[in-house]
């Protein structure tokens, strides 16, 4: 009766995912002239490490899995406990509050010779103490597989999908109440050669939003081609080649439709058996073609990254990031903006007690803008510094149970008046692992 259940909940999971997302793809982003919030319309400029941290794997359509395949099969319950003092990133009149998140999830893995099949679902309903109007429930469901796996020539092929809803809109500091996303990944990998290795990268990516004063939805599609090439010319040193070309249309009436190139390349080298370095660089050049102006983008990023393992449990990763940005558009204001920033990360596996992980993480960022601010019969040009660590302790109790402990402090510095703010956060974590 066990091994029916099993069986019946994944048939029931693929089939709902595969339902879902047919119905996403279908939706048209339609509206009228609306005002949308920047934050929404703000567009990637740096994709070098795109989904890093989302790479999973498909659906084998051959025959149906057997329980003894399946390596992974867990139903996962994280309750999570924050304090901030800060929730509207105020500099003045700072107000605090409790927050509650919930986040049950079940993922799956059947692991075959020649092939994997990935999937789950999840959801998140986070929970204000008193400012119970930014309530709001994120959930979505993935699917993915590879296939071929240990070839030369392998496939991967996914789909996410995310939705996100306020019931007052508050939470989006705009009127919007719902926001939904669809993420569809065709990956194709090619190794002809030993010392050469090849990518290739196609998605379709959909955000559209529900707005409480518009009855019609609206939103921006992307559709993305990345071709990457690996080529090693010693045992430490391999070079990287990319060629993204992208292409984003918004709904009517938005006039923000765009189409981009964004050549890059970069080199990855084994200094030591313990340190490795990574430097990018990249030029993204877009132009807007439904306006009646004749508006462009470019976009000069260079990324370096070096990591260091002192030993199995103990590494360090630290990263800098230059960026050059020029805009015509008018919703940006003819913006020229230099930015640097640097990110150091230190992470210990084993700290003080065998089943405790430590980790540390920062970031620096100073940005520089055109635009000149005169306040208290001074002048000049607006410069933007903004800080952020994170501390992380994790404790694993058992083999099903983990807890954590948060703390995160972030600030701006402008030395103008409104823009500057202070934040802490403490966060206490439970998870448990079925």
């Amino acid at each position: 009766m066990k091994k029916i259940l099993k069986i019946s909940i994944i048939g029931f999971l693929i089939t709902a995912t595969l339902a879902i997302s047919s119905i996403t793809f279908a939706a048209e982003t339609k509206t009228s002239r609306i005002r949308i919030p920047k934050s929404f319309l703000k567009e990637e400029r740096s994709i070098v490490f795109k989904r890093a941290d989302y790479d999973p794997g498909g659906i084998f359509l051959r025959r149906l899995p057997r329980e003894d395949d399946i390596d992974n099969f867990n139903i996962i319950v994280d309750v999570r406990e924050r304090y901030n003092d800060n929730i509207f990133y105020t500099q003045n009149e700072r107000i605090y509050d409790f927050i509650t998140n919930v986040k049950p999830s079940f993922d799956f893995l059947w692991d075959a010779k020649r092939y994997e099949i990935r999937g789950g679902c999840n959801a998140d309903l986070e929970l204000f103490q008193v400012y119970d109007s930014r309530n709001n429930l994120d959930y979505g469901a993935h699917l993915s597989t590879h296939l071929l796996k240990g070839n030369k020539l392998n496939f991967k092929l996914s789909d996410k999908i995310r939705n996100r809803e306020s019931p007052t809109g508050e939470i989006f500091s705009s009127d919007i109440q719902r926001w939904y996303e669809n993420d569809l990944v065709f990956e194709t990998f090619y190794d002809p050669r030993p010392k050469i290795s090849s990518k290739l990268t196609i998605s379709h990516f959909i955000k559209g939003y529900k707005s409480l004063s518009a009855t019609k939805q609206y939103g921006h599609r992307i559709f993305d081609i990345e071709p990457t090439i690996y080529y090693q010319i010693s045992p430490r040193i391999t070079l990287i080649s990319q060629f993204i070309t992208k292409y984003i249309k918004y709904s009517e009436g938005l006039n923000r439709n765009s189409w981009s190139q964004m050549p890059g390349g970069g080199i990855r080298v084994e200094i030591t058996k313990k340190a490795n370095i990574d430097v990018r660089a990249n030029y993204l050049y877009r132009s807007y073609y439904d306006v009646d102006t004749i508006d462009r983008v470019n976009d000069f990023t260079l990324d370096a990254k070096l990591t260091y393992n002192f030993s199995k449990n103990i590494s360090l990763k630290l990263r800098a990031q230059r960026d050059i940005y020029e805009s015509t558009r008018d919703e940006i204001g003819n913006a020229h903006l230099i930015s640097s920033s640097f990110i150091p990360e230190l992470n210990i596996g084993r700290f003080l007690f065998p089943n405790l992980e430590l980790n540390l993480s920062g970031k620096a960022e100073r940005s520089v803008y055109p635009a000149k601010i005169t306040e208290e019969s001074k002048t000049s040009y607006l410069k933007i510094n903004n800080f952020y660590c994170l501390t992380k302790l994790k404790y694993r109790l058992t083999e099903a149970i983990g807890i954590g402990l948060d703390y995160s402090w972030s600030m701006r510095d402008s030395r103008y008046s409104g823009l500057d703010y202070f934040k802490n956060e403490i966060t206490l974590k439970a998870k448990y692992v079925y």
